[in-house]
C-alpha cells in the first residue's frame, strides 16, 4: 500500500506577428494522487485547471478567456481500466461582456492485453449553456464546443489477430440537441510479412 503525489505546472505562449497580431496563452496546474490497494488494485485522483487566453487586434479584436476545471480517477484491476470524470467549463469574451460555463461528464473503459492490443470505449456527456452573447465566433471561444446538450460515443480498437496481422477500427458518433449526428468510422488491416 503506497501512496504517490505528482503536482504539475505548465505554460506557453503561442504569438503571431504577421498580418493581424494575435497571441494565445496557456496555463495548466495538474495534481496526481496515486494509490496502490493492493496488488492488483490502483487508483489515481487528478484534478486539472486549464487557463487559456486569447488576443487578437486587427479586423476582429479578440479577448477571451476559457478556465476548465477537471477531476477524474483512474481504476486500474489487472487489464481493466475504468476512467470516469466531471469536468467544468467557464468562458467568457471581456471586449462584449460575453459569457458561458459548461459541465463535461464522461466515462472512459479500457482493457489491455500485452503483447495483443487494446480495446477502449467512451461516453461523453456535455451541457454547455451561453448566459451572454459573444461578439466573437462562438467556437474560438469554447475551444470547438458547441453551445446546447450534446453526447459523444466512440470505440477504437487496435488489435493483433496473429503475428502478421493487426487491425484498427475507430468509431465515433456525437450528437447535438437539436441537430442530426455526426458519425465518423475508420478501420485498417495491416499485414507484415
Amino acid at each position: 500500500n503506497y501512496y504517490m503525489v505528482n503536482l504539475t505546472y505548465s505554460s506557453g505562449r503561442e504569438e503571431q506577428s504577421f498580418g493581424a497580431p494575435y497571441t494565445r496563452d496557456r496555463k495548466q496546474y495538474d495534481v496526481e494522487i496515486k494509490n496502490q490497494l493492493s496488488p492488483s488494485v490502483r487508483h489515481t485522483l487528478q484534478w486539472r485547471h486549464k487557463r487559456t487566453g486569447e488576443q487578437g487586434y486587427g479586423l476582429t479584436a479578440l479577448r477571451m478567456t476559457a478556465d476548465e476545471y477537471q477531476v477524474g480517477v483512474i481504476v486500474s484491476q489487472g487489464a481493466l481500466q475504468f476512467l470516469p470524470g466531471i469536468s467544468y467549463l467557464r468562458f467568457s469574451d471581456r471586449l462584449s461582456g460575453g459569457a458561458g460555463r459548461g459541465v463535461v461528464v464522461n466515462q472512459q473503459m479500457i482493457v489491455r492485453r500485452p503483447g495483443q492490443g487494446e480495446i477502449r470505449s467512451e461516453v461523453e456527456l456535455r451541457s454547455l449553456t451561453r448566459q451572454r452573447p459573444f461578439s466573437q465566433p462562438e467556437f474560438l471561444v469554447t475551444e470547438g464546443r458547441r453551445f446546447g446538450r450534446s453526447a459523444r460515443i466512440s470505440l477504437a480498437v487496435d488489435y493483433s489477430l496473429k503475428k502478421t496481422w493487426r487491425i484498427t477500427v475507430n468509431v465515433t458518433d456525437q450528437i447535438f440537441e437539436g441537430r442530426s449526428s455526426e458519425f465518423m468510422g475508420r478501420g485498417e488491416l495491416v499485414a507484415q510479412f
